[in-house]
């Protein structure tokens, strides 16, 4: 048993203890404010950024698809002209994206020569 010496020693001792589990307490309670705030404002971030990114798939499959139709109808009239880059509504050339099969690309072996294209003559 502590004698009453004892009990006046501790007990500014622990007094300190509750005060110092009392201001810990406290700036945790800071901090996970601090922490849930962050939390949201990420997560509010990353929501719209997630919006942003489906909407832009949604449009660039939508063009794909367009262009998927395009190319289709293309291929199955042989006869037709390439379309004008007017006629494409995004712009694509699709002279650059169709090439027939039989013709040679420029830089291949029997192709014509490409103007980037450097012969020597001897």
């Amino acid at each position: 048993m502590l004698n009453r010496d004892e009990k006046s020693d501790s007990a500014p001792f622990i007094r300190n203890i509750l005060l110092d589990m009392c201001r810990m307490k406290s700036e945790l309670n800071e901090h996970r404010y601090y922490l849930e705030r962050k939390v949201s404002k990420r997560t509010e971030q990353l929501l719209k950024r997630i919006a942003l990114l489906e909407s832009c798939n949604a449009a660039l499959g939508d063009r794909l698809a367009a262009a998927q139709k395009k190319l289709l109808m293309f291929m199955q009239q042989p006869e037709s002209p390439l379309p004008q880059k007017d006629s494409v509504p995004d712009g694509t050339d699709l002279k650059l994206c169709v090439a027939p099969l039989h013709e040679k690309q420029p830089g291949e072996a029997g192709a014509p020569n490409h103007p980037d294209r450097h012969t020597h003559t001897n």
